[in-house]
């Protein structure tokens, strides 16, 4: 009953594929074959696929990135739909105003099979708040919405916790960060100077070795330790509240137990909660589908920890004094259903800006260096998944009368990237033009009017170490034609020959240190 529906995939120029394994599209890796696995890359074709499958009787599934999905082994009987093949952008338009004076908007529009990682990336760069709570949750934004991206809804008073760490502290120490927690109090310090308004609270902890008056010492000198690290690093100190709590019985061990816990909370009020109001603006959308739309939360009000301390001072005041805060956090929800909303285009205005960094870098080859040969290149994104390279090699020598190795070459490539520029697996076409000159004992070899040609085909994979350094590991084969003169390797020494040598083997090997910019497009 397929055969129809692939049929008019194909027509309409829609990837599909048949008994695709479910198991390699979700994150538990479990499932058998779809009937049929369809790949619309934009919201036309993901309309016209889902068109064709009512128009066959065919029973389909939307699937984003797959996490928490559960397939059988049988698989699925019937057609699903991979909505992360879509090329969605992100749109973004500020200062839209708001009801209340001074306050403002910005209207942010994805795609459903956005991942949301990306969408929370979008939002920490462009400064964008309320998207807090959804760092480190997988799956897609459409998936997110549905599911409420297990975010309870708040029905009384409650604290809302936008960031969370923990530092460990070795046996009896509550003075100093130790050496392996750097790269978290590092996180956390970067969180904290991009979050200017979160309070912090910091809670210290200790295990049960020792009196417990001692380890409630212990654990305050932890939490002041972390707050100390925190001031010192300009962290205003009105935003933290820190104390001790002794003894955690509760830990897993010892070692989980000697810890400072960090948090950026907000209280959030009854009065303050989100409420959801009717969309007066229409959706476009087809007719046969109707959507619907969550209108902006209405932000929420900020209490610091200190005010919390200060029962005696009024509501209204606490309000009047977060009234900057509440400016910058308003925002409109990001709606996508399952499928209706689905079929509607994304729109990017005008004023939309890209999150997706552009690839840039800059490396040189150790290889190349081991064999006494200078060495830079440059790397370049130039579309979603092809960079070009171009290296440049240089050997000055002059070691003495009989030897000397004088060599200029580029070798440019083009690559293609399985994930994207800059991550993983890479596949490249290289052309390389060289000039040398060389003398070695008694004959010196030198290129003719023209330098040395060829070109080849290589394979290679990018290892990150961090944000921006990398290693890069590559070999090439491929042909070379060269045309040189032989000389006597004397002074004003005579020419012996002229010879062409066509050399087919490896043309290039790769052990590369690489800097990534990373710059934004």
């Amino acid at each position: 009953m397929f055969e129809p529906l692939c049929a008019a995939l194909d027509a309409a120029g829609i990837a599909c594929t048949r008994n695709e394994l479910l198991a390699d599209h979700c994150t538990f890796r479990i499932g058998g074959p779809a009937d049929i696995f369809i790949k619309p890359c934009d919201e036309i074709q993901l309309c016209r696929a889902v068109a064709f499958c009512k128009e066959q009787g065919a029973r389909y599934y939307l699937l984003g990135n797959g996490s928490n999905i559960l397939f059988e082994d049988a698989g699925f009987r019937g057609a699903v739909l991979d909505l992360t093949a879509m090329k969605t952008g992100i749109g973004m338009k500020e200062n839209i105003p708001g009801e209340e004076s001074g306050v403002v908007y910005c209207s942010v529009t994805v795609g459903a099979g956005m991942k949301l990682s990306t969408l929370c990336n979008f939002a920490l760069n462009h400064s964008c708040t309320g998207l807090e709570f959804a760092y480190g949750i997988p799956g897609t934004v459409g998936g997110a919405i549905y599911m409420n991206a297990g975010k309870p809804v708040q029905t009384a008073d409650s604290t809302r916790t936008v960031y969370s760490d923990i530092i460990y502290f070795s046996l009896n120490n509550g003075d100093w960060i130790e050496q392996s927690e750097y790269k978290k109090a590092g996180r956390m310090l970067r969180w904290a100077l991009s979050d200017t308004i979160t309070p912090i609270v910091i809670t210290g902890w200790a295990d049960e070795s020792g009196t417990a008056a001692f380890n409630e010492q212990l654990s305050l000198r932890r939490a002041r330790t972390v707050r100390n690290y925190l001031v010192k690093k300009g962290i205003a100190p009105e935003r933290i509240t820190f104390e001790g709590c002794g003894i955690d019985t509760a830990a897993e061990s010892p070692k989980k137990a000697r810890r400072a816990d960090v948090q950026g909370m907000i209280r959030l009020a009854l009065a303050d909660a989100p409420e959801v109001q009717a969309e007066t603006e229409p959706v476009p959308v087809k007719q046969e589908a109707e959507a619907e739309k969550v209108a902006p939360p209405v932000p929420k009000k900020e209490i610091t920890v200190a005010e919390q301390q200060q029962t005696e001072t009024p509501v209204k005041a606490q309000q009047a004094e977060q009234q900057t805060v509440i400016a910058k956090e308003k925002a409109e929800a990001i709606t996508a259903q399952p499928e209706q909303q689905l079929e509607q285009a994304v729109k990017i205005t005008p004023e939309t800006a890209s999150s997706s960094p552009r690839y840039v870098a800059v490396k040189t080859n150790l290889a190349a260096w081991a064999g006494t040969i200078m060495n830079l290149a440059a790397d370049v994104q130039v579309s979603e998944h092809f960079s070009v390279e171009l290296p440049v090699l240089w050997c000055p020598w002059y070691v003495s009368d009989k030897h000397a190795v004088k060599t200029f070459t580029i070798q440019p490539e083009a690559r293609y990237w399985l994930s994207k520029p800059g991550k993983g697996h890479f596949f490249g076409v290289h052309a390389h033009v060289g000039w040398f000159n060389v003398k070695w004992n008694r004959d010196r070899y030198q290129d003719t009017d023209r330098p040395l040609l060829g070109a080849g085909i290589s394979y290679g994979y990018l290892l990150p170490f961090n944000e921006h350094w990398a290693g890069e590991f590559t070999l090439g084969a491929g042909y070379a034609n060269m045309r040189y003169d032989t000389y006597y390797n004397i002074d004003n020494g005579a020419r012996i020959d002229t010879r062409t040598k066509n050399y087919w083997g490896i043309t290039r090997v790769g052990l590369s240190v690489v800097y990534r910019f990373n710059l934004k497009k």
